[in-house]
């Protein structure tokens, strides 16, 4: 049986659609303003076992048009803000869709339980070495929060020549554009 099949009776069951891209095919929902991204997968183990799980990524619709006007990229660009996996060991296939329920539901129940503000503060308070979008995600936050000062102290920097462990990727242009979203 194909994971797809499978992922799409806990769909039915859990909610959110059943979406494909470049990259491939995933679950997306939303839960207090939060979006779940997920991949799905399923492998039978050499003893008959079936070892289910997801790859989620959350991202927050309002956080990612922050984040997506920094980078310059379209508004709903989804911006994953963390990643982790969830998995479960079920006897057969056949109980793999409920396994998959299970997680989805989790993964919501834990969204709808969560802060923006908590995860902002997160981002605010470290500034990451890399890779680059934990870093965009820090400028983010720190336009989000409104911290003026700190994006002054980046741009000031960045005219020097200085780059904070910044990635390439990260650049004057940015930090402007998050000091723009700051002032308003």
């Amino acid at each position: 049986m194909k994971v797809d099949e499978v992922i799409r009776e806990a769909i039915e069951q859990v909610g959110g659609k059943w979406k494909a891209d470049r990259d491939g095919a995933f679950w997306e929902a939303e839960a207090n303003g939060f979006v779940v991204q997920a991949e799905p997968f399923l492998r039978t183990r050499p003893s008959g076992s079936v070892w289910v799980g997801m790859d989620f990524s959350i991202g927050h619709k309002e956080f990612a048009k922050v984040a997506n006007f920094i980078m310059e990229e379209r508004p709903r660009d989804f911006v994953s803000m963390r990643w982790f996996q969830k998995s479960a060991d079920v006897a057969s296939v056949e109980q793999a869709s409920a396994a998959f329920g299970r997680l989805m539901t989790e993964v919501l129940d834990e969204l709808k339980a969560e802060e923006i503000e908590r995860i902002v503060a997160e981002f605010r308070s470290n500034r990451p070495d890399g890779p680059s979008m934990p870093q965009v995600c820090h400028l983010a936050a720190l336009a989000w929060s409104k911290d003026n000062g700190t994006l002054n102290d980046y741009q000031a920097t960045f005219a020097a020549g200085g780059r904070l462990n910044f990635v390439p990727m990260i650049s004057k242009a940015m930090i402007d554009r998050a000091l723009e979203v700051a002032l308003k």
